[in-house]
């Protein structure tokens, strides 16, 4: 990767309203994949890198945008190339259509099976997005926090990859923030969602 795409790549992810979806989250994903003993391919790491290199929280395509960035700016074979973006665009539902994609989505929602973590990554999504839209209620960010929630929860399956084995302590975590964003939200007067 040259010099000026790894630039704009920390400059895009340094972005000050970016409280989740940052340099960190990247990092993150990097050091989990280490304590795990994952052995990364080029297009993992290079799809790690890019995944969330564009991103805007009320855009549903900010995968297919990361996609055709890393399409455009990573100086890799062909095959490398497309397996990089085809992962990235996995991670948007994360359902894989390669192997390759099951351990990087795995990798992005790691800290669903982790209670601390889960909680505090909360608390940054919500300050992501009134950073990038401070007129937004917080009545708006528990309707959307339900929705996701309750998606997830329809799956089948959490994880994909690597931590399959953790989709029981994933879905009881996310059961209880669903619970309790219900119970919120109710109390609040707040019938949609």
């Amino acid at each position: 990767m040259d010099d000026f795409t790894m630039l704009d790549l920390v400059k895009r992810y340094s972005d000050w309203r970016r409280k989740y979806h940052n340099l960190g989250h990247v990092a993150h994903m990097f050091e989990k994949a280490n304590d795990c003993n994952l052995k990364l391919s080029d297009a993992q790491t290079y799809a790690i890198l890019f995944h969330d290199v564009i991103y805007d929280p009320a855009r549903s395509d900010n995968e297919e945008k990361s996609a055709e960035y890393a399409h455009l700016n990573l100086d890799v074979d062909y095959k490398t190339k497309e397996d990089v973006c085809e992962i990235i665009r996995n991670t948007q539902k994360e359902i894989p259509t390669i192997p390759q994609s099951c351990d990087v989505i795995d990798l992005d929602l790691c800290d669903l099976c982790d209670e601390k973590a889960f909680s505090a990554n909360t608390q940054k999504i919500y300050n992501e997005y009134l950073a990038f839209y401070p007129e937004t209620t917080y009545e708006k960010c528990l309707t959307g926090r339900a929705k996701w929630l309750s998606s997830f929860l329809q799956r089948p399956r959490i994880y994909v990859g690597f931590l399959q084995n953790k989709d029981d302590v994933a879905r009881q975590i996310m059961s209880h923030e669903f619970e309790e964003v219900k119970a919120e939200m109710k109390q609040r007067g707040i019938v949609n969602g």
